[in-house]
């Protein structure tokens, strides 16, 4: 009740298909030997596990989809330097980003109850209809409390709704989106604004700096016109007013620059004496437990392939994780001939175990016990 009340996205409800997947591998184990796989019973697949890993040189890919506690045993199996989040090089640095902006920001991070009581909303870069559905929903409800507001006025009810909707008409409380494209958001926004990320960022440090007064009289800052400076200064100026602003960004458009804009313009309200919130969406269920585990200094894909190739790694470990997902498929390769055997744990047969030189199952989290850390920072059982 406390995470998202009764209610799920469609993606959530209907999304655990997989868990019964023709895809599920059904073996113990599946060992290749020259170009041939072999089928290994359980004790087997084990011992050929720890025939792999006895030479040391192990390193460990991890996923931002399993668990906390099969993470940090991967962790605890391959050492910390030897571990990688299992992101791409590009969302490593913007997950990571996120994280640091949320801990050390004076906004709430708020949960999907807080996010509707929000009376104006700015989102930067980000449609979160694709991205995060049930956040969507809630900022959609969020732009009807200036409706619930002038029923108040008149003693309607809450439940009243019809009356309220006739009542409201048009009026909502202010929504504003700054993104590269169309969202299924705009229907309700007072204003969509089409920029590049790089132009999201510059808006959103132009908006964080009219609410701090910092904005330069009479003239625009570098690398925004006076059209967008007049936006600027419209949103800042609805955001100010409000008494529980909430400023939305994520990973989507895969700017970090446009995630700290997002976190300026919240800190700019929280310093204005606003009870400001801000909410950063990541791709993955358990992408910011990923980032928290591994730390600024976990090495990425790309440094545990120069590693490999320098002699120092000679096995690698990947957890629930299809790396073809991560990056080219040519890059992927690279990494993979890197190493001299490559030992997958997954649930579903992909392109990566189709690499591997030995393979084993692994549980869903139907079946399985485990903690994901969600979006705003809270951790959830499995």
């Amino acid at each position: 009740a406390e995470v998202n009340g009764y209610f799920l996205c469609d993606r959530g409800r209907f999304g655990a298909g997989f868990v019964n997947s023709d895809k599920r591998l059904s073996y113990p184990g599946l060992l290749r030997t020259d170009g041939r796989y072999d089928a290994l019973d359980h004790h087997q697949a084990l011992q050929e596990m720890q025939r792999l890993c006895a030479n040391g040189k192990v390193a460990g890919i991890g996923s931002p989809r399993a668990s906390v506690e099969a993470n940090f045993l991967l962790q605890l199996l391959v050492g910390g330097d030897s571990f990688a989040p299992g992101f791409s090089s590009a969302e490593q640095t913007l997950v990571t980003t996120a994280l640091d902006l949320q801990q050390n920001s004076r906004a709430v991070v708020p949960d999907i109850a807080t996010i509707e009581s929000a009376d104006a909303i700015l989102i930067l870069g980000e449609d979160i209809t694709n991205t995060a559905p049930r956040i969507a929903l809630a900022v959609r409800q969020s732009v009807r409390n200036k409706a619930y507001e002038l029923a108040a006025e008149l003693g309607l009810q809450a439940w009243q709704d019809a009356a309220i909707r006739n009542l409201a008409q048009e009026q909502r409380s202010p929504l504003y989106i700054a993104s590269v494209a169309a969202t299924r958001l705009d229907d309700v926004a007072v204003q969509h604004i089409s920029l590049a990320p790089d132009d999201v960022a510059r808006l959103g440090a132009a908006v964080a700096a009219e609410i701090s007064g910092q904005a330069p009289s009479g003239q625009a800052p570098a690398g925004i016109d006076s059209s967008a400076q007049d936006q600027a200064k419209a949103i800042a100026d609805t955001l100010a007013r409000a008494q529980h602003p909430l400023v939305v960004s994520g990973t989507g458009c895969g700017s970090a620059d446009v995630l700290t804009a997002a976190a300026q313009v919240a800190d700019a309200l929280c310093a204005a004496g606003k009870q400001a919130m801000l909410s950063l969406t990541v791709p993955e269920a358990n992408s910011l437990g990923q980032a928290m585990l591994a730390g600024t200094g976990a090495p990425d894909l790309a440094q545990l392939q120069r590693r490999a190739e320098a002699g120092q790694l000679e096995t690698l470990l990947v957890l629930e994780n299809d790396l073809y997902r991560r990056g080219p498929a040519a890059q992927i390769d690279q990494l993979l001939r890197a190493f001299q055997q490559v030992i997958v744990l997954e649930g579903l047969d992909n392109q990566t175990t189709s690499s591997a030189t030995l393979v084993l199952p692994a549980a869903s989290f139907a079946e399985s016990e485990g903690t994901l850390v969600s979006m705003e920072g809270r951790a959830q059982r499995h």
